[in-house]
């Protein structure tokens, strides 16, 4: 919802959601109304109060721009094109511009021991940071090139932050910010909106890195980094989903760009979690070079190509689709290997579309030849700088994609007597794979020790609050066993069936 707290979001950005949902119940024009009394006031009215030093900088300093883009093209109405370019250039001010970065290399993690300025968290009840306490040259001393570990590009959370340690500046990896200047790029033509874009996201990193930066490394370029530390960058958990979010968005927009939106998968808006708010895409059918039954289909292996060359897949019924995105300024010959099986790809002729670098200059919406005969599951082509090529290669029928059985049911619950109630909720990833979630309502009672069984596995929980997962789960209806054991009085057992 609207907010004016943690986020300064209107509700013309709720009401906005709720039109592309239920036009007949949400008019455009309760939507527009809203945004331009917002216009008026937060973008072009004159702002004389001074913004607090542990506001955050892309919430309380400019005005909420995230949505405009959405705004636009529902619209198509220039003013809040206008306005997202007056929000993105308060963005880009933010971002880290100078010095320009030097050529040659620059040394990392002085001593072997990159000092690191934030603070033990917990996990559970006791302090805790991945790769803590710190071992003797666990960050070795080296050499690296110095545009990798550069700072240009990231921004900050609040003045409070980016400037609480002595000599460090507190950068953050979280550029959610970054498909949006994308966006901004592809409906105005201007450079900058896209090399601001990238320099938030492209070559930082190569799993979740964390948040702050406060030093040079080029540990982030590790994707081992989150799972063996040691933690210099601050790996907050609950920002992976956020990561893994605007990373996805980036792609996507990407590949919609340089497409001139020939490439196109529906969406859904995750908003309001401070300024990370980005487009979802969902298993809905979207578009690929006029095929409207193309399904996105990310999965590792799928397709397999060079570091610099990102890609996105989609299956429509009879195709599966490849595209591949050039990420440096020269041309590049680029081979991929697809996985014949797990595609059903089937002998006949692909097509090809080629994208471009200018998103003002739309690709063709007609094949620009065949696309390159595949060679023991393996293609080579060559993409522009900064562009794209679509390859569409036939593949066997199949009535849909992905096939997927529906949770029925999600949430099974029980009384529980002086335990509360007894909930099993089953929660559906992106990757194939169902967990079940188990937990007991009663707030914290003295001795309890309570068992949690699913297929063979039991969890025993000894503290408030009291709950177990279980993943991968084979049914997504497991029965759940739940004993509690209490000092004393004989063992009670909750069925979840």
């Amino acid at each position: 919802r609207s907010s004016t707290d943690y986020n300064t979001s209107w509700p013309w950005t709720d009401r906005l959601a709720a039109h592309r949902l239920a036009p007949d119940v949400i008019r455009l024009g309760e939507v527009t109304e809203n945004a331009n009394v917002w216009l008026a006031k937060e973008v072009y009215a004159r702002q004389t109060v001074p913004v607090n030093f542990n506001y955050f900088y892309n919430i309380h300093f400019y005005p909420y721009w995230w949505d405009l883009i959405d705004l636009f093209e529902t619209t198509r109405d220039t003013r809040y094109l206008d306005a997202a370019e007056e929000g993105a250039f308060h963005t880009i001010a933010g971002l880290w511009s100078h010095p320009r970065i030097p050529d040659g290399d620059v040394t990392v993690h002085p001593g072997g021991s990159q000092v690191t300025y934030h603070p033990l968290w917990h996990k559970n009840d006791v302090l805790f940071r991945l790769g803590w306490p710190r071992q003797t040259n666990d960050t070795p001393e080296h050499a690296v090139p110095a545009w990798q570990v550069s700072p240009v590009g990231l921004g900050l959370e609040q003045p409070s932050t980016y400037t609480c340690f002595r000599g460090a500046m507190n950068n953050i990896m979280q550029s959610t910010w970054a498909p949006h200047l994308l966006r901004v790029f592809r409906h105005t033509g201007r450079e900058i909106y896209r090399t601001s874009a990238r320099n938030s996201i492209i070559g930082r990193f190569a799993n979740y890195p964390g948040y702050y930066l406060t030093c040079f490394t080029d540990r982030v370029h590790d994707p081992r980094y989150p799972y063996t530390g040691p933690d210099i960058t601050s790996l907050y958990y609950h920002h992976i989903p956020v990561h893994y979010a605007f990373t996805m968005d980036y792609l996507l927009t990407d590949a919609e760009t340089r497409s001139g939106g020939h490439v196109a998968f529906p969406w859904v808006k995750q908003k309001n979690y401070a300024w990370f708010n980005n487009r979802i895409y969902t298993a809905q059918p979207g578009t690929v070079y006029g095929d409207k039954q193309a399904v996105l289909w990310v999965e590792r292996g799928v397709v397999t190509t060079d570091i610099k060359t990102d890609w996105l897949a989609a299956r429509s019924p009879e195709r599966f689709w490849v595209m591949l995105m050039n990420q440096t300024r020269v041309p590049r010959t680029v081979t991929a290997i697809l996985d014949r099986v797990k595609i059903g790809l089937t002998d006949g002729a692909g097509v090809m579309f080629e994208g471009n670098a200018d998103p003002t200059r739309a690709a063709a919406d007609a094949p620009s030849g065949p696309a390159p005969a595949l060679h023991n599951d393996t293609l080579t082509v060559t993409v522009a700088p900064l562009s794209m090529v679509t390859l569409g290669y036939p593949a066997a029928a199949r009535a849909e994609f992905p096939a997927c059985q529906p949770l029925l049911p999600s949430h099974r619950s029980v009384a529980a007597g002086n335990f509360g109630e007894a909930h099993a909720f089953t929660i559906r990833s992106p990757w194939g794979k169902d967990a079940i979630y188990a937990v007991l309502t009663a707030d914290a009672i003295p001795g309890a020790k309570v068992t949690f069984s699913c297929e063979g596995v039991s969890r025993t929980c000894d503290r408030f609050p009291y709950e177990a997962s279980f993943y991968p789960v084979g049914n997504p209806a497991a029965a759940v066993r739940i004993t509690v054991n209490m000092p004393d009085t004989d063992a009670r057992v909750i069925d979840l069936n």
